[in-house]
């Protein structure tokens, strides 16, 4: 049972580095394909260019607000990696 849950904890993690959301295990298919269908309803995508050309492969944070005290649910990567020049 450990194993099956550190499955599935990798699983949650990978979806949620990636900006993506997992549906796990709920042996439920037509419920699942709701959740899906309810998370696709309505969606914007949004492009991010940095201008930090420093190439240490350090991780760089992105958070994305609203104006005006707008709510809405945002599901996004928390950040990325940066590209690492490697020298001998």
């Amino acid at each position: 049972r450990g194993s099956f849950q550190r499955s599935q904890d990798t699983l949650y993690t990978l979806a949620a580095d990636t900006g993506g959301k997992a549906l796990l295990d709920s042996n439920d298919l037509g419920r699942g394909i709701v959740e899906a269908q309810r998370a696709t309803g309505s969606y914007y995508v949004l492009g991010y260019y940095t201008t930090n050309e420093k190439q240490d492969g350090k991780f760089r944070r992105i958070e994305i607000k609203l104006k005006d005290g707008r709510e809405a649910t945002l599901e996004y990567r928390k950040g990325y990696y940066a590209q690492k020049t490697w020298t001998n």
